[in-house]
This record gives structure tokens, C-alpha cells and sequence, in this order.
């Protein structure tokens, strides 16, 4: 058994993914090779797009699998799927359009071998542009040293949620390391199709039995305005409010938790958020509930009934502007996303 699989579901990005291979590969050397393997699993992709992958790594000694499902899983049977195929302690889940930062994996080595007792690892990353550029570090939480959260205790829960930056924090697959055993001893089925299925299984294996480290330290180069699994910012923003809001699910024992957890969102997306889907989309009065029921307050659910649509666009500059004083890096990042989608 190795003690770190690198897991990646994977859906028609040869280059990306030869990318983050390479980028892996550069770090399995002859002190570490006996620890690594790389599963991919190929969500089916068309014209079997993937096929070049198998002649880039043959090339290398290196404990590598890649399979190609049959029909299209979807993201979440494909994560499942991808992690079952590996034969490790730990497995550390990759975005197919990622990659690692240099010594990311003997640094994720050292941390299994030296903190036994930690069930899920999660980094913070580097945002990066479309060819895998550096552009800044993001923290995902307010914390900017290692810090430990045992979730048997309820107010280290509580305090760890409410310094989340974002949804992000915890819904980024590619920088989860996870105990293998720990990840195959929940049933999470009835999170598929959330596309959260990997922040079910983890939130499942720590509440009230585990512990969780969060370092420091930015091991992941996270590639943005790469999408590809959605169409319009509603759909997108849409696909996380349903996922979160199943997800509590998980907290219903206890309100003050499920709410703090519920808050992450509504801090994610703020009202510049709102302001721009009242410019773009109409939301029905089910989708208004939903937004309730995350926290958002009728002041924040009335900015999506308004017909003017100058006035929105006037209040959503605003609320950027009050970013620039309120977190600066926010609207920087904001910011670069929107040029790498535009350019």
C-alpha cells in the first residue's frame, strides 16, 4: 500500500491535465516513488480526448492507472469512482486543470507522517491565470499559520466556520488530502449530484469523530476562468446554494452549527453578487425560499426584485468600490477572475 494516491476525476482537458501531471512528476523522485501513485479516471470524455494521456506517462516509472468509464458518471460518481481505485493511506483529491506547487507532495508526505491523528488535510492555493500563471495567494480562511480543528469539540466547529472566507473554503476539491479509510467508511450517496459529494464524505468522516489541519502553507496553482460545468453566473451560484443547503443537512442536530455553516455563503456571495444577478437573471419565488433559508435578509432578497436595472448596475459598482476598503484582496481576486472569463 502507498502512503499517498494523487486522485484525478478527469473530463476532456488533455492539456490541462498533461500539465498537472507534469507537474507531479517533477517531484516523485527515487526517496519518495515507493510512497506515490496516480489514479485518473476519464469521465467518458468524446472522441476519447484523454487517449494521449497513457503514451505522456508511459514514458515515466511511475505508479500510474488511468481507466475511462464506459458512459458519463458526472462529477460526483466520477470522484467516488477515481478514489476507489486507489490502494493508499491517503488520497489527495486534483481538479483535472490544476496543478502542484514545487515540493507540494513531499511536503504533504511529511505532514501525514507526522500528524497521524488527522483525518483531512486541506491548503490554501495561488490563484493563477488560464496558462497557469501566479497571480496572487489565497488564504481560505482568516487563520495564516497551521491550525488544528477537532470537530468533537462544538465551539472549535463553530469557530472554524465562522472564519471561512467563502464557500471555497470548503468546497475546493483540489486541496483535500483525505485518510483513504476514514473516506470509504461514510455513505455520502445521497449527496450525488450536488457536485459536493467529496465536501460530504469529509464533513461526514470529522463531525463530532475527527480532526482537520489547515495549512498554511499554498501547495496548489489553481487555474481560473476554466469552467465547464456551467452556462450563466445564476446557474453557477445556483449549483453552490443547493449544495450548501443539502449539506447542512448533515448539522440539523445542532441549529447554532448548521447556521454558522449555512453563513459561509452569503459571505461568499455578497451583494455584489446579488446586484449582478438582479442585472441578468429573474429568480422565481422558489429560488427566493432558497435564498432565505441561507441567511441572506429581506434587505439582501429585495435587490433581486427590483425592475431597475440602471439602479442595479449603479448599487453593484458601488458595493465594488466599498470592497476595495472592506478586503482589498477580494476585489482584486474578483477582479482577475472577471478579466480571465472576458479576455
Amino acid at each position: 500500500m502507498k502512503k499517498l494516491a494523487i486522485c484525478i476525476p478527469a473530463y476532456n482537458r488533455p492539456k490541462e491535465l498533461i500539465d498537472l501531471l507534469k507537474s507531479i512528476i517533477l517531484q516523485i523522485d527515487d526517496n519518495n516513488r515507493h510512497q506515490v501513485c496516480i489514479r485518473v479516471c476519464d469521465d467518458c470524455s468524446p472522441n476519447d480526448s484523454l487517449s494521449s494521456v497513457n503514451s505522456f506517462m508511459s514514458n515515466y516509472d511511475i505508479d500510474f492507472i488511468m481507466i475511462r468509464n464506459q458512459q458519463n458518471l458526472r462529477l460526483d460518481k466520477n470522484m467516488l469512482k477515481v478514489v476507489s481505485m486507489a490502494d493508499a493511506q491517503y488520497c489527495w483529491l486534483m481538479g483535472d486543470d490544476d496543478a502542484l506547487c514545487t515540493g507540494a507532495i513531499n511536503k504533504i508526505l511529511l505532514y501525514c507522517e507526522q500528524y497521524p491523528d488527522i483525518d483531512v488535510f486541506l491548503t490554501n492555493r495561488y490563484v493563477c491565470s488560464r496558462k497557469l500563471k501566479p497571480f496572487m495567494k489565497e488564504y481560505l480562511t482568516t487563520y495564516k499559520s497551521n491550525i488544528t480543528v477537532d470537530f468533537t469539540n462544538k465551539q472549535e466547529v463553530m469557530r472554524y466556520f465562522d472564519r471561512l472566507y467563502s464557500t471555497t473554503c470548503l468546497g475546493y476539491a483540489t486541496n483535500l488530502i483525505i485518510k483513504k479509510e476514514k473516506w470509504d467508511n461514510v455513505n455520502c450517496d445521497k449527496y450525488i449530484g450536488t457536485q459536493y459529494i467529496h465536501v460530504a464524505k469529509y464533513l461526514s468522516l470529522l463531525y463530532k469523530k475527527g480532526k482537520l489541519m489547515l495549512l498554511a502553507d499554498c501547495l496548489i496553482l489553481s487555474r481560473f476562468g476554466n469552467d465547464n460545468f456551467y452556462n450563466s453566473l445564476k446557474q453557477r451560484i445556483f449549483i453552490d446554494y443547493m449544495g450548501f443547503l443539502k449539506l447542512s443537512d448533515m448539522f440539523s442536530d445542532d441549529a447554532e452549527i448548521k447556521r454558522l455553516f449555512l453563513n459561509v455563503v452569503p459571505r461568499h456571495y455578497n451583494r455584489v453578487f446579488l446586484y449582478a444577478v438582479s442585472l441578468t437573471s429573474n429568480l422565481s419565488v422558489d429560488e427566493i425560499e432558497i435564498m432565505h433559508k441561507l441567511g441572506y435578509t429581506k434587505r439582501d432578497l429585495d435587490i433581486l426584485k427590483t425592475n431597475n436595472k440602471l439602479l442595479s448596475f449603479v448599487c453593484m459598482n458601488w458595493n465594488i468600490f466599498k470592497q476595495l476598503f472592506v478586503d482589498f484582496n477580494w476585489f482584486v481576486k474578483t477582479s482577475f477572475i472577471t478579466l480571465q472569463k472576458i479576455l
